[in-house]
């Protein structure tokens, strides 16, 4: 079974130009909500990783 920290370790590397091909030829709308969820998730985590960054201003 796969963690939490394992599946999103995953899908911060997907390749996001990839991604971005998927969406564009999806017919499917819950393929479509799939892949825009995980395409949030990717945004959310990147912009975890640079507020938790020390460099980050707060």
């Amino acid at each position: 079974m796969i963690t939490p920290e394992q599946l999103d370790q995953a899908i911060l590397n997907m390749d996001i130009r990839e991604l971005d091909k998927k969406m564009m030829n999806i017919s499917n709308p819950d393929e479509a909500k799939f892949w825009s969820t995980i395409y949030d998730r990717i945004l959310q985590l990147n912009q975890k990783e640079i507020i938790n960054n020390k460099e980050f201003i707060r």
